[in-house]
């Protein structure tokens, strides 16, 4: 048991120190010296692991599915149900948006590594079926809150603008849009809410 522990916990660093890398350095920095340098751990540590760099790739995808679902606002349908009704945000409402934009722009080095991968397997096919089950994953836990007639739809539509909302933060920060984006969140929400069923 302690020996898993342990090869736990150097698969953790290794792939930490790859979301590190792919921030500052890009595609380009990741390799597998560079990961194990910036680890600490010996060489031929990557490859033990994981094995190729696709596979590294691969295990950098998981984690941040794990990184993206634990950031999705949680909202209950009975707080939804109440916006609806009186046309207006509600205060708890509004404090999980701002909340969770808040917690997505203490991330930068994340974000930068996430849109990294995504041009990455843009370029490369044998990739994208595992972007694509990870991207799956977070729309899933990202349906659970909007409770339409087309959920999937809807949380694709919401991350879509969190994405654009993220990218344009991350190349030139706006204080308008930092100010706005609760705001941006909640009324993409409530159009995404209005998407019918094409079945």
């Amino acid at each position: 048991m302690a020996q898993h522990h342990k090869s736990e916990v150097v698969r953790r660093s290794l792939i930490e120190a790859a979301v590190s890398l792919l921030a500052q350095e890009g595609m380009r920095g990741l390799t597998h010296r560079k990961i194990e340098e910036s680890a600490g751990v010996s060489q031929g540590t990557v490859k033990y692991h994981f094995g190729t760099l696709d596979g590294i790739v691969q295990a950098v995808l998981k984690y941040m599915v794990r990184v993206e679902s634990a950031n999705v606002m949680q909202v209950s349908a009975a707080v939804i149900r109440k916006a609806q009704e009186e046309g207006a945000i509600p205060a708890e409402l509004w404090a999980e948006a701002s909340q969770t934009y808040s917690a997505l722009m203490q991330q930068p080095e994340y974000s930068l590594a996430r849109f990294e991968l995504v041009l990455h397997v843009a370029r490369h096919p044998e990739l994208q079926t595992i972007m694509r089950e990870a991207r799956d994953e977070v729309v899933r836990t990202t349906a659970e809150s909007l409770p339409g007639a087309n959920p999937e739809a809807s949380a694709r539509m919401v991350l879509a603008l969190m994405d654009g909302i993220l990218l344009h933060q991350l190349s030139a920060r706006e204080p308008l849009v930092d100010t706005m984006a609760p705001a941006y969140m909640l009324a993409s929400a409530g159009v995404a809410l209005q998407l019918p069923d094409p079945r």
